[in-house]
């Protein structure tokens, strides 16, 4: 019997067509994502603008919609 491939992706991540996908929510699959400078050294301004959209990001606010997109 042949084995059917899978992989975890980015839920807005690019797709092919013809490529199925499914929420994966329970379990809830979670990861942690650090942003860590790098000492002495100045950040361009492209990772400036990244890290403050991230902190800024309402976090709480995307996974409660996620969740109810998922019902």
């Amino acid at each position: 019997m042949a084995a059917t491939p899978a992989c975890f992706i980015a839920e807005f991540s690019a797709s092919q067509p013809g490529v199925c996908h499914r929420l994966v929510v329970d379990p809830e699959i979670v990861r942690e994502v650090s942003l860590v400078p790098v000492a002495d050294r100045l950040p361009s301004p492209a990772i400036s603008a990244f890290a403050k959209a991230v902190m800024e990001n309402d976090w709480q606010m995307a996974l409660d919609a996620a969740n109810r997109a998922a019902l």
